[in-house]
């Protein structure tokens, strides 16, 4: 993204590899997967998503993040799901369905 040139183009899926550009991303996108989840580094930070009001999907692996993953999936604005079958089928229903998920990431951050 930093390097792209004119236009930027309407992307389904984007993948970023840089440091400092998820607050932006967050904010336009519908829903966010959380990286860091699918193998054993602990997972990433979930409130900076759900800060933005977006549903969230993290993989198995957020011991480093027990705690908020926790709160937010009591609420149900975060779902793990257990491999990338499973997140393909979220990643569809949520696209289906986002704007009935999203009330629940904005009356907990109330």
């Amino acid at each position: 993204m930093k390097e792209q040139q004119g236009p930027r183009k309407n992307y389904p899926v984007l993948l970023i590899d840089t440091i400092g550009e998820l607050g932006r991303i967050y904010a336009v996108g519908d829903v966010v997967f959380v990286g860091g989840s699918f193998s054993n580094t602990g997972g990433h930070n979930v409130l900076e998503p759900a800060a933005h009001a977006k549903p969230i999907i993290v993989g198995p692996s957020m011991q480093n993040f027990k705690d908020s993953y926790a709160l937010l999936s009591k609420v149900k604005a975060c779902k793990m799901v257990n491999n990338t079958t499973e997140l393909t089928n979220e990643l569809w229903i949520l696209s289906k369905m986002t704007h009935a998920v999203k009330p629940w990431v904005l009356l907990l951050f109330r």
